[in-house]
């Protein structure tokens, strides 16, 4: 995962089904004028999982509206390809009462009232914390080779 500057824009990939939301979503970052997203979307989690491939954004939103067992399908995949493992996914949800695809997800917003300060925040937030995630794996596998090299295994 590459570090962001003040001056390099921060890729993030939105994936939902409803134009009219992801429009939304897609305005407040573009209104955002203290950092600079480049912000694309797609509807079809087909073609998404390919742009991905291809962009490899710093961050990807996903509207929960897709549905609960899509979604799921589509994080597992993300979430367990090499050239996609690294990247950190926020959920976009409706309520926070029923269930959605969350569970694969790094991080996840509520939409009701959702703002463009609240929505940068989860984007960084959610960066922030896969960066940590992908560190603490690299020094717990360090650390295991370690011991395994003592012990003699």
């Amino acid at each position: 995962m590459t570090t962001q500057t003040s001056t390099t824009p921060i890729k993030v990939y939105m994936i939902g089904n409803n134009p009219i939301d992801v429009s939304d979503i897609y305005q407040k970052l573009k209104d955002y004028a203290s950092d600079s997203f480049h912000t694309e979307y797609g509807f079809d989690l087909k073609k998404a999982f390919k742009h991905i491939l291809k962009s490899r954004p710093s961050c990807v939103l996903i509207d929960d509206n897709i549905g609960h067992p899509i979604m799921q399908k589509f994080m597992a995949k993300l979430s367990t390809h090499k050239d996609t493992q690294d990247i950190p996914v926020a959920v976009l949800k409706n309520s926070n009462y029923r269930e959605s695809g969350a569970v694969l997800a790094t991080d996840y917003i509520l939409k009701e009232g959702l703002s463009a300060d609240s929505l940068r925040k989860l984007i960084f937030r959610t960066i922030r914390f896969k960066k940590m995630h992908l560190m603490f794996i690299k020094s717990y596998r360090k650390g295991k080779r370690r011991i395994h090299t003592i012990i003699g295994r």
